[in-house]
């Protein structure tokens, strides 16, 4: 979607459309949201000696 200031921005858009359009279990993810899921997923997989 873009960066969380965007999100923050763009809230009730965001919310209209999903309501609009039926998109109710659309969840949307911003660029810091993926960098913190990739890296809890790197921290997880250094714990199990994958890396």
């Amino acid at each position: 979607m873009g960066s969380s200031e965007e999100a923050r921005y763009n809230e009730n858009l965001v919310e209209e459309l999903k309501n609009d359009f039926n998109f109710t279990d659309v969840s949307l993810v911003t660029y810091e949201d993926l960098l913190n899921k990739h890296i809890r997923l790197c921290d997880r997989l250094n714990e199990f000696n994958v890396f």
